[in-house]
């Protein structure tokens, strides 16, 4: 259910709010809806790891539309994107540092990694998205992600 954002309490009204109408491009909406279909192993092993506050305690989002680009997957919590790089990105070096550009622009942080660097080094990338995770949660003042018992 979409709500108008006026009707929002104010901590509410945030670009990265899916409440909030947005007029995306339905072409790009179609592609990101396309891409959530996995070929990708390492993408689906990583989803399987993020979603319903897994692995970080945040909710995130894959194939998330930050136009004019769709991130990998999102954070909107920690602000944090997060890029696994196949095939398609071979030889797209400048694409890819001005879509980081972009993100960062935006107040986001990028994480990039090659789906062979992912497969080869698994642990250390969950263990580097967990600590940025925490880490960008305290930098933005929203406390930490987990919840610690003694």
């Amino acid at each position: 259910m979409r709500v108008n954002a006026g009707h929002l309490p104010p901590q509410r009204q945030t670009l990265y709010n899916s409440n909030v109408p947005s007029q995306k491009d339905p072409q790009l909406i179609a592609f990101a809806r396309a891409n959530r279909q996995f070929d990708n192993p390492t993408a689906k092993r990583l989803w399987a790891h993020l979603r319903s506050r897994r692995t970080v305690g945040v909710k995130w989002r894959r194939e998330h539309i930050i136009e004019p680009y769709i991130a990998d997957f999102f954070c909107a919590a920690a602000k944090l994107v997060v890029e696994l790089d196949g095939e398609s990105h071979t030889g797209k070096a400048a694409y890819d540092a001005r879509r980081d550009e972009f993100f960062e622009s935006q107040g986001l942080m990028v994480i990039r990694v090659s789906n062979l660097e992912a497969q080869e080094r698994w642990d250390d990338l969950i263990n580097h998205i967990c600590l940025t995770v925490e880490t960008r949660m305290l930098e933005l003042g929203r406390g930490s992600s987990y919840r610690v018992s003694d």
